[in-house]
């Protein structure tokens, strides 16, 4: 796994972990009349506690220039490129600064899509292959196509091998691709320019051939300022998590045990000892033991919707942005 993957599996460990403890204070702030009120209102609050960070991020995500967060400026071009041009026309009127003392850095992006046919398919447990013919423009640059080859709908594989630009090997198919199915070819180029004036691009070096849909992208920001508002949001909440901490903390008073001190190793044996002996009344209670099994289900079935609801959207074809702001109303829902 990569670091991003690790530290996912630690933040989860811990905030499950975490929630045990937290959920045993009930009894401590709570009496048998109450306790389910009290438990209530906690998730209330979570919701909408969460929710409105979940809002603050949502706003610096969605409208990052606002909040003072820089952004690489884009638009989209309005005509047809072709190798070696000097002069590029933008059809959205955008502010392409450059730099003091540098020369404007772009990144252009561009779509092709081909109907496709299939050749020859092959599934493997861990190895996807196939074969397909497509129609791309005569001459283009292969080189700059991207690896990545999509099909729509989470439905990609990696290009291993072009014939004659018109057959094209693919591995680590994410799902079986038919006649039926477009390819998607992204076009991607480096760029360097002199001067932008009035919807103008002037002095480019470095282009490439493009078509379709072609859209341009300044490229000035070092990575540690591209997308910091999505990195300062997951710092936002360890703060927010941290600071919401402290009142329990502070005002939260659990029994002391009445006795001689025990050990970590008597505690853990004595917890692992009640659960067992739990497990043995239960099994004698049919109904009580068939509704934590049916529980056991349920609850994973809500988890599993919860942690890929964003995946799902995503795959049937709703944008990052709009799947995000549902998440945002589901916060106040709960609540």
């Amino acid at each position: 796994m990569d670091d991003s993957s690790n530290f996912y599996v630690i933040g989860t460990i811990g905030f499950s972990g975490g929630n045990i403890f937290y959920d045993s204070l009930l009894p401590t702030v709570a009496n048998k009349d109450n306790i389910d009120f009290i438990s209530s209102k906690g998730y209330a609050m979570g919701y909408l506690g969460g929710g409105l960070l979940f809002l603050i991020n949502v706003l610096w995500y969605l409208m990052p220039a606002t909040f003072g967060f820089q952004v690489e400026q884009e638009a989209k071009i309005d005509q047809l490129l072709q190798q070696n041009m000097t002069i590029i026309q933008l059809a959205d009127d955008k502010n392409f600064q450059i730099p003091e003392n540098k020369i404007g850095k772009a990144k252009v992006t561009s779509h092709i899509y081909s109907p496709i046919q299939v050749l020859e398919y092959k599934r493997g447990k861990n190895y996807n292959f196939a074969k397909i013919k497509v129609t791309l423009p005569e001459n283009i640059n292969t080189d700059l196509i991207g690896s990545t080859l999509s099909f729509g709908n989470y439905k990609f594989g990696k290009i291993v091998n072009y014939y004659d630009n018109s057959i094209i090997e693919l591995v680590n198919i994410t799902r079986k691709i038919e006649n039926s199915d477009t390819a998607d070819f992204v076009i991607k180029n480096d760029i360097i320019y002199e001067h932008y004036n009035n919807g103008v691009i002037s002095g480019v070096k470095g282009l490439e051939n493009h078509f379709d849909n072609i859209t341009i992208k300044t490229d000035f920001l070092p990575p540690s300022k591209e997308f910091l508002s999505i990195r300062l949001s997951f710092i936002s909440v360890a703060l927010w998590w941290g600071i919401f901490t402290i009142p329990i903390i502070i005002f939260v008073k659990e029994k002391k045990h009445v006795g001689k001190s025990l050990s970590i190793v008597f505690y853990v044996k004595n917890g692992f000892g009640k659960l067992a002996g739990t497990f043995k009344k239960v099994k004698h209670l049919k109904v009580v033991f068939t509704f934590l099994i049916a529980y056991w289900l349920y609850i994973d079935g809500v988890n599993t919707i919860i942690r890929m609801a964003v995946d799902y959207g995503m795959s049937i074809g709703f944008p990052s942005s709009s799947l995000i702001v549902a998440l945002l109303i589901t916060q106040f829902v709960g609540f």
